[in-house]
C-alpha cells in the first residue's frame, strides 16, 4: 500500500528527516514513536502533501506521491488529523463532516450524504450530536469529530497525529477501541503518533521509532520496549 524509501526532508540544510524507509499494507495498525523534534509530524507531513521531500521516494497503491499536492493524495485515498482539532466551529458536527462528504460527491446526492454523514458520526461515538456546534463540543468530542472529517474523505490510510492527548483513562480505552476498529472492521490502514505508551503499544502490530530525523528501528512493540537504543533515546529506564 504505502512504500517510501530513503525518505529525506531538510530545513535550511537541517535535516529533519534522513533516509527514512517505511512500509504499511492494507489494514496494519502500525505506531509512530518517538521525542519531540523526532520527525514524526515531519514525515506526517511528507505523506501527506504538506511538503515536498528533499530526496526519496514514496509511492501509495504504486502510485507516486512526489510533488503531488495535499488536494491530489487526499484523493488518492490517504487522510489526516492534527494534533489540535480545529472543526468549523459555528457549523454542526453534521455540518462539519458533510463538507468532505460534498467534495467528493456528485450531483443529486444529498439524501445519501446525510445518512453516510450521520453513520460516521455514529462511528465515532457522535451520533447524538449531529445537531450541537462544534464550539460546544468538549476535548475528546472535538477529536472524535476531527476523526469523523477525515474519514469522510474515504481513505485506504489514515494518518493519526496524538488523539490521545488530554484524555483521561477512560476516553484513552474508548478512543483505542475505536482506532483498532478502523484496521479490523473497516480495513483501513492507520499510522498513529502517540506519546501514551500503555495505549499504543497494547494496540500496534509493530512500532517504528524515529529519533533525531531517522528511523532507529522497527518491531513489536515488545521488542521495542526493551530495546536498549529506543530505552536511551525516548522510554527511559
Amino acid at each position: 500500500m504505502l512504500k517510501g524509501n530513503g525518505l529525506c526532508k531538510n530545513f535550511g540544510g537541517v535535516a529533519a528527516l534522513n533516509d527514512v524507509d517505511i512500509s504499511l499494507e492494507k489494514g496494519s495498525l502500525i505506531g509512530l514513536i518517538g521525542p519531540n523534534g523526532a520527525g514524526k509530524t515531519t514525515l506526517f507531513n511528507a505523506i501527506a502533501g504538506a511538503f515536498s521531500l528533499s530526496s526519496g521516494n514514496l509511492e501509495f497503491n504504486g502510485k507516486s506521491l512526489n510533488g503531488k499536492s495535499a488536494n491530489h493524495i487526499c484523493r488518492l485515498g490517504i487522510a489526516r488529523t492534527f494534533q489540535v482539532p480545529r472543526p468549523f466551529a459555528e457549523m454542526t458536527c453534521l455540518e462539519n463532516v458533510l463538507v468532505p462528504l460534498v467534495n467528493r460527491s456528485r450531483v443529486g446526492e444529498r439524501t445519501a450524504l446525510l445518512q453516510e454523514g450521520r453513520e460516521i458520526l455514529d462511528f465515532v461515538g457522535l451520533g447524538n450530536r449531529d445537531d450541537i456546534l462544534a464550539k460546544e463540543l468538549n476535548l475528546v468530542e472535538k477529536k472524535r469529530l476531527e476523526m469523523a472529517r477525515a474519514l469522510c474523505t474515504n481513505p485506504q490510510l489514515l494518518l493519526l497525529d496524538e488523539v490521545l492527548g488530554g484524555l483521561n483513562t477512560q476516553e484513552i480505552g474508548a478512543a483505542v477501541d475505536l482506532i483498532v476498529n478502523l484496521s479490523e472492521k473497516r480495513g483501513i490502514a492507520v499510522l498513529w503518533i502517540e506519546h501514551v505508551m500503555g495505549a499504543i503499544m497494547g494496540a500496534a502490530e509493530r512500532i517504528i521509532v524515529l529519533d533525531q530525523g531517522e528511523k532507529l528501528m522497527e518491531g513489536t512493540p515488545e521488542e521495542v520496549a526493551h530495546d536498549p537504543r529506543v530505552i536511551h533515546a525516548y522510554l527511559g529506564t
